[in-house]
């Protein structure tokens, strides 16, 4: 039983340091902005199709797939597969999907942040 306690209290220990450490480098839950390449990157009702569909993890997991993209077109293929999701999972709920009034790939783009040109 000792021995449980302590695995336990180890366990606890490192997963609050994680926490800490990822918060403190922008991945904590409940953040909603990220500092890249020296420019701020806003995710939120107002940038993210569905936002108050997700939950947080599924808010930090969108994020980090669209700062991941490396081109303009994969950053737009992530929000097309990202919206259909959600246009399911508002139908599904019986509730109306708005459309954010920016686009994040845009904004990304218009910023430099994809040196290849497309579209």
């Amino acid at each position: 039983m000792k021995i449980l306690s302590i695995f336990v209290a180890i366990v606890l220990a490192i997963s609050a340091i994680a926490v800490l450490t990822l918060s403190q480098i922008g991945f904590g839950l409940g953040l909603e902005h990220n500092v890249t390449q020296g420019r701020r990157i806003q995710f939120d009702a107002s940038h993210v199709t569905g936002w108050s569909l997700m939950s947080p993890q599924e808010r930090v997991i969108y994020r980090d797939r669209i700062l991941i993209a490396s081109t303009y077109d994969e950053c737009i293929n992530i929000q097309q597969f990202h919206r259909a999701d959600m246009i399911e999972r508002a139908e599904d709920r019986g509730v109306r999907l708005l459309s954010p009034p920016q686009d994040s790939c845009d904004w990304m783009r218009g910023r430099g942040f994809y040196n290849q040109r497309s579209r």
